[in-house]
């Protein structure tokens, strides 16, 4: 129950901060396997990566970010992290354009 109130807390926080929900309305693209095991190797190892993404609003994102959890939701794969500032982030997967351990 923990995780389910924390992740409605974080879609909160989202929605006040962009307006809109965390899935976008643009199809979701699965990503290769290789990256989800590199994505739960991280989670697993409590493992810092830099990545760069786009937000809902196309908005370009460069982070070092400590990964926490993977979260499916309508279809979707989300990366759950924490960012530099310990800012809750909610990345949808198929929006990471690098990835760097």
């Amino acid at each position: 129950m923990a995780l389910a109130k924390w992740l409605a807390e974080v879609g909160e926080r989202q929605q006040r901060k962009h307006g809109k929900n965390r899935t976008m309305s643009e199809p979701y693209i699965p990503i290769a396997c290789s990256l989800h095991d590199q994505y739960e190797i991280a989670i697993m190892h409590k493992k810092h990566l830099k990545i760069k993404w786009s937000d809902e609003s196309n908005v370009s994102h460069t982070a070092s970010v400590l990964p926490t959890d993977i979260l499916v939701k309508d279809r979707q794969e989300f990366l759950l992290a924490e960012g530099e500032d310990d800012e809750d982030l909610c990345i949808r997967l198929d929006k990471v354009e690098i990835l760097q351990p």
